[in-house]
């Protein structure tokens, strides 16, 4: 992977995000937990922007980068990303955040859509050719 070309730029700012949403992920979930030690699950995860549905919004934003570096990385490397991927979506979670609950149902309607657009699916047969297959009069 040469790095001058676009595709090793853009794969390094690829990962480059991940790192930071994992980062992110971490530090958001670590200061919950020891924040609501006493108070486990009573209150909302604001760490680390002060706000509940800017957390929630961060998770969604670093959660499809972390994706993507779990796609391309192979081995024991794809798990510990898809690991942290779950982290994140566990973290959106804590934040109890009605936008995020949009945001999450947002985001898994776009990525259903990118996944059945980039399906590898046959390709349908051009409408000329079914037409001249059921009537040979029909186009020359």
């Amino acid at each position: 992977m040469p790095a001058d070309t676009s595709e090793g730029r853009a794969r390094r700012l690829g990962y480059g995000m991940a790192w930071f949403g994992g980062l992110l992920t971490l530090v958001s979930l670590g200061g919950w937990c020891l924040q609501s030690a006493p108070h486990a699950g009573l209150i909302r995860n604001d760490i680390p922007f002060g706000h509940s549905t800017y957390t929630a919004g961060a998770m969604l934003l670093v959660l499809p980068w972390l994706v993507y570096a779990a796609l391309n990385a192979g081995g024991i490397r794809r798990a510990g990303w898809a690991g942290i991927a779950v982290v994140a979506f566990l973290a959106r979670l804590t934040t109890s955040s009605r936008g995020g609950v949009l945001g999450t149902v947002l985001v898994g309607i776009l990525a259903a859509g990118v996944a059945v657009v980039r399906a590898p699916f046959p390709r349908r047969p051009r409408p000329h050719v079914a037409l001249r297959s059921r009537s040979p009069r029909l186009l020359p």
